[in-house]
């Protein structure tokens, strides 16, 4: 398995489909499938139901989730950790905010932080509604 692989699968987890994880990681639609696929076929396990242009996971798939994420972290980890000191910045920084505050002052601070340390990949998603919250 390759770490690609990981991170296309969790972007189409994510985006709900390979159009949208392939937009999300600046790739053609076909190179994301050909990479889950590649993943499935070494897994030996379909990861996707594939219903129309839509997927949906599969038990296998659901249960591939928490490792993959564990493969990608630690992929990050070890990269960061191959910094010595005084080096740069690096690795990934998650953000979670309101959509209240998310053009200000989220995105002004998310820029500074980004031109300050361009070897941070940076991701910026939205906390759960209210209601969702509630439910926590």
């Amino acid at each position: 398995m390759e770490l690609r692989q990981a991170r296309y699968f969790l972007a189409v987890v994510e985006h709900g489909g390979v159009a949208g994880a392939a937009a999300a990681l600046g790739l053609a639609g076909p190179s994301v499938s050909q990479a889950v696929r590649a993943l499935e076929r070494e897994l030996g396990a379909e990861l996707f139901h594939r219903i129309g242009r839509g997927m949906v996971l599969t038990a296998a798939g659901r249960a591939f989730v928490g490792p993959a994420r564990r493969i990608v972290r630690s992929a990050l980890a070890a990269d960061g950790a191959a910094v010595g000191p005084g080096g740069p910045v690096r690795g990934r920084l998650d953000v979670l905010a309101s959509t209240y505050v998310a053009v200000h002052p989220v995105a002004g601070i998310v820029g500074a932080f980004r031109h300050a340390h361009p070897e941070v990949a940076v991701r910026i998603g939205a906390l759960p509604d209210d209601d969702d919250c509630a439910a926590l």
